[in-house]
């Protein structure tokens, strides 16, 4: 049998076995293809952790919720109660969290599919100015003009005409990692550096005391807050 002759056999055969079969290879690829369970939730121990009735605890993917004493933190538990507490729900539940801005997105293993939906929730929260993302009167003033993650260093300015104290502001990654700004003044048009590492701070960088890294190389955000938790500068990669 020719080569032409062979290839056009096994291509008939391959029909044949889909036509006699599709009923229980549909069923084999549903099983593959839907990794899904219902479960229904008896506990809320944060507005990102549940516990099921059997026991388990499941952190919700994608996003990454305020911790217990911090601002905004009730506000997201009783959201997360309200909505998932002793039911059961296929409703993608995770985005909304972000969207009412009780969440920011979240991906430490690097962004997958859900990445762009979870990244336009956040920037509707931003035009809608909500919890989280409601912005800081400062936040025409300090502009993120570079991160460099391979040197794990922030570059910012002052464009505007007067100085800003950054005591206790905050700078964050996705995750937990928190930086709390000391006494440190930017002047009209100063540029400044955050560097990741150890070092005595200057007027113009300021050293974030750490021995690892703080953003990561498959994907991260950058969020810079004001001392009352305002968002000043986001910045996702």
């Amino acid at each position: 049998m020719s080569r032409k002759k062979l290839i056009s056999f096994l291509v008939f055969l391959v029909f044949l076995l889909i036509a006699f079969n599709y009923n229980f290879l549909d069923k084999k690829l549903t099983g593959f293809v839907v990794d899904s369970e219902t479960a229904v939730v008896q506990r809320i121990v944060d507005g990102d952790t549940l516990e099921l009735a059997d026991g388990r605890h499941v952190r919700l993917l994608g996003i990454n919720t305020p911790e217990k004493g911090e601002i905004y933190s009730s506000e997201a538990k009783n959201f997360t109660t309200e909505k998932l507490l002793n039911k059961v729900d296929d409703e993608f539940f995770n985005v909304q969290l972000v969207e009412n801005g009780l969440a920011n997105f979240y991906f430490p293993s690097g962004k997958d599919s859900y990445y762009k939906q979870f990244k336009s929730s956040w920037e509707k929260c931003i035009s809608e100015n909500k919890y989280l993302c409601e912005k800081s009167h400062d936040s025409a003033c300090i502009k993120l003009k570079i991160l460099n993650v391979a040197e794990q260093t922030a570059t910012f300015e002052n464009i505007c005409s007067y100085s800003i104290n950054l005591k206790n502001w905050d700078l964050k990654d996705e995750g937990r990692k928190h930086f709390v700004f000391p006494e440190f003044d930017v002047r009209p048009n100063q540029n400044f550096l955050v560097i990741v590492g150890n070092g005595r701070n200057n007027e113009n960088e300021i050293f974030w005391d750490r021995k690892d890294y703080v953003w990561t190389k498959s994907g991260d955000t950058l969020f810079l807050r004001d001392e009352n938790n305002k968002l000043v500068s986001w910045f996702s990669y």
